[in-house]
């Protein structure tokens, strides 16, 4: 039995995470990177994902969106 897009969709909209995401998620990541006591590759690696978070997501969400 093949599970289509629109039959997960409509079990679990994930819209509302990647909005979560790019809201809280990434930023906090960025301001852990920056203000955080971590060794110096944690800190730009928390940097650098936090801004793919937002990136990924963000782009997710405008292609996805359907007026909710």
């Amino acid at each position: 039995m093949e599970v289509t897009a629109n039959q997960v969709y409509h079990i679990f909209d994930p819209q509302p995470i990647r909005l979560l995401d790019v809201v809280f998620v990434g930023p906090l990541m960025i301001y852990a990177g920056v203000e955080g006591n971590f060794h110096p590759t944690i800190k730009l690696s928390l940097i650098v994902v936090g801004f793919a978070t937002i990136y990924y997501n963000g782009v997710n969400y405008h292609k996805n969106y359907n007026g909710i």
